[in-house]
């Protein structure tokens, strides 16, 4: 058989391995290798055309920086690696539309339905981890990142909060007419925790509860409905890096005033 592109995939494409592909060729596996290496056929290796992405405060490094903060992890390979419910891939596009990266969203369809998104990069690992503390097995060691400056640390919480955050309406009887808004944050360290308390209560007069999940190693901050929608007001307003969802229900209880209702 010609040794040529077209023949190479359509062989390929059967699944076999390279070293029984180059017994079709009648060509030994070292030529075969370098025949695919010099012509680039095999598959190319993804790149990040924006490796210098969390060099700098912007509103964008803040955000990701702050969503990978909760919902991502960096190990000491070097990867970083981020999985969410399917429902939020266009998250996932978003991330790698700034970091300008070529790498595949993996879709996993078991019954969790969950995609994720894993790249390798020593450069942005480093710069994860001088510029905003996120370093590997971070989950009870996080340090809340209090060196950013103030205008640009407004969106690393927003973006932790869109990871690891949540914005809720109940009824507190059975007779409430409107239900009463809640907004929480969740951390598995609670230093960070306890600093993240006193920032937004020095910055936003906040009252708010911390308390720790029971039977559980993880800490919540609480925060009740007009704390809960000065929160949200600060966190959201003006910015044009979100949750998709998240910024849906900013949008409905904060800017149209309307909440559920019985």
């Amino acid at each position: 058989m010609e040794i040529n592109y077209t023949n190479y995939l359509k062989i390929k494409q059967t699944g076999i391995s390279r070293a029984a592909m180059a017994e079709h060729f009648a060509i030994p596996d070292w030529k075969l290798k370098k025949l695919i290496a010099i012509n680039g056929w095999g598959t190319k290796r993804p790149t990040i055309g924006n490796e210098s992405g969390f060099d700098e405060y912007t509103e964008e490094s803040c955000y990701w920086a702050g969503f990978l903060a909760a919902d991502g992890c960096v190990d000491t390979k070097n990867r970083v690696r981020i999985m969410l419910k399917y429902d939020d891939i266009n998250h996932l596009e978003k991330l790698k539309a700034f970091l300008q990266s070529t790498h595949t969203i993996s879709v996993n369809t078991d019954k969790y339905n969950r995609c994720s998104f894993e790249l390798t990069s020593s450069h942005i690992c480093d710069m994860l981890e001088l510029n905003f503390n996120i370093v590997p097995n971070k989950t009870d060691k996080l340090k809340f990142p209090s060196h950013i400056p103030r205008k640009w640390l407004i969106h690393y919480l927003r973006g932790y909060f869109d990871g690891d955050g949540s914005i809720c309406e109940s009824f507190s009887n059975k007779n409430s007419i409107t239900a009463s808004l809640y907004v929480t944050f969740a951390s598995g360290c609670r230093d960070y925790s306890e600093t993240l308390f006193m920032y937004l209560q020095k910055e936003l007069n906040l009252g708010g509860h911390l308390q720790k999940f029971k039977d559980s190693v993880k800490w919540q901050l609480k925060y009740n409905t007009n704390d809960a929608i000065a929160l949200l007001g600060y966190m959201y307003e003006d910015s044009s890096v979100y949750l998709d969802r998240k910024y849906a229900l900013y949008q409905r209880i904060v800017v149209d005033n309307v909440r559920e209702k019985r």
